[in-house]
């Protein structure tokens, strides 16, 4: 079975290989990061607790979460209420820091 990406990369921006934009396609996060914006991810920076980050699971699926931690323990955190925090998990690839969110214009005050 092949994991399906919630994310799709905008081929155009791409700053020195140092930051990527993305689409999400899909309300995990929202309202803070709602379906249909974009995110700019910074691929060079370390993540710390309270950070949202672009990760790839172990089964090769993406996510965007907000990293927690608690008790000395990474978790990752969707905003979503029907979505429940899940313990990063052991081979988990986090592939950048989400710097910035571009609401479309449509979408703004919903």
């Amino acid at each position: 079975m092949t994991a399906r990406s919630n994310f799709a990369p905008f081929d155009a921006i791409d700053k020195f290989e140092q930051e990527r934009a993305y689409k999400v396609t899909t309300d995990t996060m929202a309202p803070a990061i709602p379906k249909g914006c974009s995110i700019f991810v910074d691929l060079m920076r370390e993540e710390r607790p309270g950070d949202f980050v672009l990760a790839v699971l172990p089964n090769g699926a993406q996510v965007l979460r907000q990293l927690v931690e608690e008790s000395g323990a990474r978790y990752f955190k969707a905003f979503s209420r029907d979505r429940a925090k899940f313990p990063v998990p052991t081979g988990t690839e986090i592939l950048g820091v989400v710097h910035q969110v571009s609401v479309p214009i449509g979408r703004a005050g919903e």
